[in-house]
């Protein structure tokens, strides 16, 4: 046996071995799912005084819209004022005022 024809043949097998059979490449990728897994949980921590008015914050783009809906259907019924309305013009101009 010629140690020297054995390593030549090993190195030339290494070099057809795939990647996805090398351990480094197994270490490097846990290495970096372990990074991954580190971040998600201290970058976030960082924004957490933000992120506690997420809820309210779009409830109230929720609410900016009701308000605009409901002004718009209080200034039709007042524009109106055809007498087919539940409201007085008296309490239709209070409700607006409320609103606005």
């Amino acid at each position: 046996k010629d140690p020297e024809a054995e390593m030549d043949i090993l190195t030339s097998v290494k070099g057809l071995d795939k990647v996805y059979n090398r351990a480094s490449t197994y270490i490097v990728v846990l290495l970096l799912i372990l990074a991954m897994c580190i971040c998600s949980i201290t970058i976030p921590s960082r924004f957490i005084g933000q992120m506690v008015n997420l809820g309210p914050t779009s409830n109230n783009a929720a609410y900016r819209r009701t308000l605009v809906k409901s002004c718009a259907h209080l200034v039709r019924e007042l524009v109106l004022s055809d007498g087919f309305s539940r409201m007085e013009r008296g309490e239709i101009a209070g409700t607006l005022r409320g609103v606005l």
